[in-house]
């Protein structure tokens, strides 16, 4: 299939069919006229690409870790990865350990924003009501 057709198949755009090929993370074959040709399970891979990324991955990660040459679906995503579970299993509890930390430092600027914002609102009705 053609790099349109994997792209209305699965909702990525053209550009980042692209990126992920430049990345490594797609392999494609080229046909005669230039255009690139990809295989049915390139579907599924480009799936399971974007379920990485939506956990916060990024293409050097997946790529570095050789995930991007899981087979299945990101239907079965958790089956999936279990195929290589020695390395998966450090790797994630790492990478939900920095997401947590950052869930920290934004919890902690959220209670400094959201004080200030209160501080200003009673500034503001204070004010209001003087005038």
């Amino acid at each position: 299939m053609q790099i349109s057709e994997l792209a209305r198949r699965t909702g990525v755009s053209l550009r980042s069919l692209r990126y992920y090929e430049a990345k490594g993370l797609l392999s494609t074959q080229r046909l005669e006229n230039g255009y690139r040709s990809y295989q049915e399970e390139d579907v599924d891979r480009v799936h399971l690409i974007q379920q990485f990324l939506s956990m916060g991955l990024t293409t050097d990660q997946i790529y570095q870790n050789g995930l991007h040459t899981l087979l299945g679906s990101a239907h079965n995503f958790v089956e999936s990865i279990g195929t290589c579970l020695p390395v998966a299993l450090p790797f994630y509890e790492q990478k939900l350990m920095e997401i947590e930390q950052k869930m920290a430092i934004l919890d902690q600027a959220k209670a400094k924003l959201s004080q200030v914002v209160a501080e200003l609102r009673q500034r503001a009705l204070s004010s209001s009501l003087i005038e």
